[in-house]
């Protein structure tokens, strides 16, 4: 069987989002999306690892949320780090194992979730930023990009 590296979703409406990012530079948009991606998706992160096989308890530790850096538009990825790349085992199995997935039923049991909450969670993180920048910007430590961002 072949195995995907990844999976995807695409969230398709939210225009007021898409209105509210418009107007935002572009490096704070990629960051607000993936904020937002990363708030949404913390029940499958939960999920896998609950799921995830148990050997010395490393692996469920080693199970994150990590930012695709490089990547043309904002992306993340849930699974565990590269020490860990024998979990994959279990997942698709071997030619002398069978699979025994443990993120696809959890992935295929959370993602409407996290899918319907990636906006509300996008605009959560849009305000708790707006905080912090208000804050900042009060006490005179706002950034230079920021500043220039927000054309101060």
């Amino acid at each position: 069987m072949s195995a995907p590296n990844y999976f995807e979703f695409k969230v398709i409406g939210a225009p007021e989002l898409d209105k509210v990012l418009a107007g935002l530079p572009v490096p704070f948009q990629r960051r607000m999306l993936i904020g937002g991606m990363k708030r949404a998706v913390k029940p499958i992160l939960k999920g896998f690892r609950l799921a995830a096989p148990v050997d010395s308890g490393d692996a469920k530790k080693s199970i994150k949320i990590r930012v695709v850096t490089r990547s043309k538009f904002p992306a993340i990825t849930i699974g565990p780090d590269q020490e860990h790349w024998y979990l994959m085992y279990s997942e698709f199995g071997t030619a002398n194992q069978p699979e025994r997935p443990w993120m696809r039923p959890v992935w295929d049991m959370r993602w409407p979730m996290a899918r319907l909450s990636f906006v509300k969670e996008t605009f959560a993180h849009l305000e708790d930023q707006a905080k912090k920048m208000k804050q900042k910007a009060y006490a005179g430590k706002l950034s230079r990009p920021a500043r220039r961002a927000l054309g101060l």
